[in-house]
């Protein structure tokens, strides 16, 4: 049986074959009909002055007749037939597979020969083995296994003519039992050999393979190549959802455990190299698990401790360099990190250093992501962006066009001018990642007696009050206004929910996809019994990574509406194979392929491989890049920036590399000097890039780009390509 490389991490779930589709292979019923000449027969049909050798498993097929006589003697292997031989020699041509065309000459004596010997199909004007595969398998079960197959457990009748058609072994074989040296089960090689499906999955793949390679079943090579293939591919998600599924599980209670599973295993062997499977796991937890950002950070300094490994943090560094040239690290995360003494002083500056991808020819979508990354690293970094240039600070938060700023929480930022007392108040609130108040940390701590306690103390207290806008809180949904009972489903803190649900006046309409996010079920239990749903709260369920909640909401609640695009301008949730993508959500992702993958309309949307360049997911950009009907150009419609811009944009090199690989990339394509990737990777300093794409656009350069390119090292490296 097959199992799933985890790096010596203990598996998670016993359901992952689950997340894996099954295949069913057929015999072919035209493969049987070309080779029957080929074949040795083992059936007569005697007539009154001739004998006409067929195979039983089609005399049997044909006629109800003949199969009634073989199902009261199995051994039979002659039948007589005492009607009109006369023009009989065509039945005997059309039994071995020939065509017998009907005419006037021969129809009535065919329609005679037909009800006497009582055929199982019908017929208008021609005899044809090709018509008669349904009643093939009908009657094959009937039919006596004269064959056998044996592995070192366990042995196995088989049907004659389907074993000696399809395995070469066994029709070049004399013997009537053919032995696997194998100890697994092979009921399924035996199935397929006795006319049913061949029920392939995870677990037996490799085996039945190796079954049909033993026996030389050489027209189900082409079959199995696809399906080791997706197997091959898909458990590389599974390992990676494994370790994701582990550490999203951390809490304060459990993380000595899961350090030790962790550090036991291949993730931190630097030889595996799967340091980078490992940052992007935490990275994932600290945004999907927010009442544990703190267990996940703590768990994480642990493993960097007992590592004590410049190649680590070295991967660490990288790690984030990458993720900032992108726009996409988890700032909160970086700022943590750098709270724990992990990051210095010095690396942080050098991060704010980085060039993030040119935006200049790109999607809106990435044109926000840019700009609200820039501007989300003043918030988390303010003393680093004040002390590398004042002027700039000031006037970003000075700037009307800031995202970030004219909140409340970010008076005291705007005050700031770098006074240490000033600052440490800012920073303090930074490092809490929720709002300074008391009864948000009750909640957030799901401390019921506390909450409890602070609400008593104010009779006049508006249990539906919205607490104000924050925007240093660590998670975008609840930097709004929100209420404590949102807040409560929020971080899953089920004994502060539970209280405030008993107070009547406790509004809880619009819970919905706080609950969601906070992945408690309890919670949600709770509401579905106050008569709340959860329509069009699929996507919450996929960005905080709660699969099982997921499926649940597929059973009860779908089916999902919006799967690739939503109404322009409908306020409703966000697309769920964009969100799989953009969220980094490989259960849901594999889900979600399973139904097929569609390109969305790139006139309003971008295109689904451009929602890779959020999460840096290099194994869904090589799924989707497989895919005839994924667009693997245009990034969207109306921009000039293409899919492969964008990569060397942000310098994602194993990303370039599968975009170039994959064989899709037209070089013709790229004509002009707009937003050509070779210019990225110039005016960005992308240099590995452009080594790749010097050597892959090799003499399909437009002039006009190369008239461009005046640095001499780009120069030598378009030279040497």
């Amino acid at each position: 049986m097959n199992s799933f490389e985890l790096h010596g991490l203990p598996q998670k779930s016993t359901n992952y074959t689950a997340m894996l589709r099954n295949y069913y292979v057929c015999f072919s019923f035209k493969e049987i009909v070309e080779s029957l000449k080929a074949l040795p027969t083992n059936f007569i049909i005697k007539t009154k002055t001739a004998q006409f050798p067929c195979h039983l498993e089609v005399a049997a097929a044909v006629s109800s007749l003949v199969y009634q006589a073989i199902e009261k003697n199995p051994s039979l292997r002659e039948f007589s037939f005492d009607g009109d031989d006369s023009k009989f020699d065509q039945i005997g041509r059309f039994l071995n597979g020939e065509t017998v065309q009907i005419d006037d000459d021969n129809k009535s004596y065919i329609e005679t020969v037909a009800n006497d010997l009582k055929f199982t199909f019908r017929y208008s004007s021609e005899l044809s083995i090709k018509k008669l595969s349904g009643s093939f398998v009908n009657s094959i079960q009937g039919v006596p296994k004269t064959l056998t197959i044996k592995n070192q457990t366990s042995s196995y009748s088989i049907n004659r003519l389907i074993g000696m058609v399809f395995c070469q072994n066994i029709f070049n074989s004399e013997e009537d039992t053919f032995s696997i040296d194998e100890k697994e089960n092979i009921s399924e090689i035996a199935d397929f050999l006795n006319g049913q499906c061949m029920s392939v999955s995870f677990d037996n793949h490799s085996i039945l393979r190796k079954c049909c390679e033993i026996l030389n079943i050489r027209s189900l090579k082409p079959t199995f190549d696809v399906i080791s293939a997706y197997y091959s591919m898909n458990s590389q998600a599974i390992t990676q959802i494994n370790l994701q599924n582990i550490i999203n599980e951390v809490n304060p209670s459990n993380i000595d455990s899961i350090f030790n599973e962790i550090v036991q295993s291949d993730y931190v062997k630097e030889e595996k190299g799967l340091f980078n499977d490992l940052l992007n796991a935490f990275e994932t937890s600290f945004k999907v698990r927010p009442r544990f950002f703190e267990s996940v950070i703590e768990l994480f300094v642990k493993i960097h401790a007992s590592l004590n490994s410049s190649n680590f943090h070295n991967s660490l560094i990288n790690y984030i360099s990458q993720r900032w040239k992108a726009a996409v690290i988890c700032l909160p995360f970086v700022r943590q990190l750098f709270y724990r003494g992990i990051l210095s002083d010095e690396n942080i500056q050098q991060f704010m250093k980085i060039k993030v991808f040119n935006a200049e020819y790109c999607e809106y979508t990435f044109n926000m992501i840019k700009n609200l990354f820039l501007n989300n690293i003043i918030t988390y970094f303010a003393r680093h962006s004040f002390d590398i240039d004042q002027q700039a600070m000031k006037k970003a938060i000075s700037g009307k066009n800031c995202y970030n700023f004219g909140m409340p929480s970010m008076n005291l930022l705007a005050e700031y001018k770098g006074e240490d007392d000033n600052f440490k108040s800012f920073e303090e609130c930074v490092i809490l990642g929720h709002r300074p108040d008391n009864i948000v940390t009750a909640i957030f701590k799901d401390d019921a007696d506390t909450l409890h306690q602070i609400i008593s103390m104010q009779p006049d207290f508006n249990l539906n009050k919205k607490l104000p806008a924050y925007i240093l809180d660590y998670y975008d949904d609840i930097k709004n206004e929100v209420s404590l009972v949102e807040l409560a489903c929020f971080y899953g803190s089920v004994n502060c929910f539970k209280f405030l649900l008993l107070q009547p006046e406790v509004d809880i309409s619009t819970c919905q996809r706080f609950a969601i996010a906070g992945g408690n079920t309890e919670i949600i239990r709770n509401l579905e019994r106050k008569n709340i749903t959860f329509h069009d709260t699929f996507t919450n369920s996929i960005k905080f990574h709660h699969y099982d909640i997921f499926r649940w909401l597929v059973m009860n609640y779908g089916p999902i509406k919006h799967r690739y695009s939503r109404m322009h301008g409908a306020q409703m949730e966000e697309p769920v194979v964009p969100a799989a993508i953009k969220y980094n959500n490989l259960s849901a992702f594999l889900y979600l392929a399973e139904y097929g993958i569609e390109e969305p309309n790139l006139s309003q949307y971008i295109s689904l491989i451009s929602h890779t360049f959020e999460s840096l997911n290099l194994f869904i950009l090589k799924y989707l890049s497989q895919l005839p009907s994924v667009e693997i150009y245009a990034t969207h419609s109306k921009v000039d920036a293409t899919i492969l811009y964008h990569a060397t944009s942000i310098d994602w090199i194993e990303g370039i590399k599968v975009l170039l690989e994959s064989g899709r990339v037209d070089r013709s394509k790229f004509k002009t000097q707009v937003a050509h990737p070779l210019l990225a990777a110039v005016k960005l300093g992308r240099i590995e890039a452009f080594k790749l794409l010097a050597s892959y656009f090799k003499g399909n350069i437009p002039d006009m780009v190369l008239e461009k390119i005046n640095d001499q090292e780009y120069l030598d490296i378009l030279k040497n390509a």
